[in-house]
């Protein structure tokens, strides 16, 4: 499905029904890269409306000239948002630079959240400010690498730190399709110098700080790094924060068995409030 936007179009995909739960990807990819771990946790329920959205500039969203960066995509999600779910409350998941999106979109509509998960979030800090740990490759396949085309194992290498066949497989199946629609010409110019952040560093309201949360992150994560996040995760009073060995920043990837049932036990906290059973501090 298509939104029509003042500054472009969202393409967008939803699936199920019930409390509605905004996804967003990284950068790069498009919504298949949050669908294909996300969608199995949901088997066999029928309480969560998942929207899993393009981000401007990716997949089959569009944008216009207007558009000069993450303000502008704040913008069009928020638009988004008021569209498709005008006065509904609903949870969001980002990861990555789609989790400093869904830091914004908080921030603006605080009193429409029912819960908040982050993957590997991208946060408000210039490249000197950031903590971020070296990069560590725990597992490399050299014959596998040898094969490659060298755009994509220049990717490959960047994003995964477990370089093996079952890494290499997951890429071609949820990332690299994502990469071949993404808007390169956008994306590759220099927009990160000076649209790359927010005007406002984003906030959490105290609406928001009472919601169900889940921040993941990954030990050798030297993309995202894992330390600004922790101080991040000190907002939330019910967070459920998660630092992960033998992954870097491809969390869902390297680590999905973890990562879905620290997010199942998300969704679960989210409907035990929604129902009144715990306890509002």
């Amino acid at each position: 499905m298509h939104c029509e936007l003042s500054q472009g179009s969202i393409h967008y995909e939803t699936f199920g029904e019930g409390k509605p739960i905004l996804v967003l990807h990284a950068m790069g990819t498009d919504h298949r890269a949050m669908s294909a771990w996300m969608e199995p946790i949901f088997d066999g329920t029928a309480d969560w409306k998942r929207i899993y959205c393009d981000l401007p500039a990716h997949g089959k969203s569009r944008i216009d000239p207007s558009v000069r960066g993450t303000e502008d995509f704040l913008a069009m999600l928020l638009e988004f948002v008021d569209r498709v779910l005008p006065d509904e409350r609903f949870a969001i998941a980002g990861m990555s630079y789609g989790g400093l999106l869904a830091q914004g979109i908080i921030h603006h509509r605080p009193e429409r959240i029912d819960g908040i998960c982050l993957i590997a979030p991208n946060v408000q800090l210039a490249e000197g400010e950031r903590d971020l740990p070296a990069k560590r490759v725990l597992e490399k396949d050299d014959t596998l690498l040898a094969t490659l085309e060298p755009d994509i194992r220049t990717a490959f290498e960047t994003l995964f730190i477990l370089q093996n066949e079952r890494s290499f497989r997951a890429f071609l199946e949820q990332i690299q399709p994502g990469r071949e629609l993404a808007d390169r010409n956008f994306l590759g110019s220099d927009w990160r110098k000076h649209h790359y952040f927010f005007r406002e560093a984003p906030t959490i309201h105290t609406e928001v700080s009472k919601q169900p949360a889940l921040i993941v992150l990954g030990k050798h994560d030297s993309i995202a790094g894992y330390g600004d996040q922790l101080r991040l995760a000190e907002r939330f009073l019910h967070a459920t924060t998660a630092v992960l060995d033998q992954t870097g920043h491809m969390i869902p990837i390297e680590c999905t068995a973890l990562l879905k049932s620290l997010t199942i036990d998300w969704l679960d906290r989210m409907a035990k409030r929604q129902k009144g059973s715990s306890v509002s501090i």
